[in-house]
């Protein structure tokens, strides 16, 4: 699960009609999210666009739901609780690093990167290339 920012041109919003059209305004720019779920090796399996302010937990809860892996790697952006929670009620293994501003920092080596890291890390940051 990855996600990543495109920047829209400045005269992509706006249009007539009530569509949500995946563009957030922000300070820099209009701006539109990719959020990506992808196997093992890379194939995408779904992906949603949004607003480019949304946060890339948001989406997660739905992708959870409908998973039925044993693993669910990605990056500190879907650390939460939450997220772990609805992995471990699927059963589901959550392989998520831990922000540095966590306050419980006791999950340590098997949610983090669990020895799988290196090239299935690699697999979701080489998906956006």
């Amino acid at each position: 699960m990855d996600a990543t920012i495109v920047k829209a041109h400045q005269h992509s919003a706006g249009a007539a009609g009530k569509n949500d059209e995946g563009i957030g305004k922000s300070v820099a720019g209009n701006k539109t999210k990719i959020h990506v779920l992808c196997d093992a090796h890379g194939n995408p399996i779904d992906f949603v666009i949004t607003g480019g302010q949304v946060y890339d937990s948001k989406v997660a809860g739905s992708w959870i739901e409908a998973c039925e892996a044993e693993n669910l790697m990605a990056d500190k952006a879907y650390h939460s609780s939450l997220i772990r929670q609805q992995c471990f009620e699927k059963g589901i293994q959550p392989i998520i690093p831990i922000k540095k501003n966590t306050v419980d920092k006791t999950k340590k080596s098997s949610e983090l990167l669990c020895g799988v890291g290196g090239k299935r890390a690699r697999v979701l940051s080489s998906l956006f290339g």
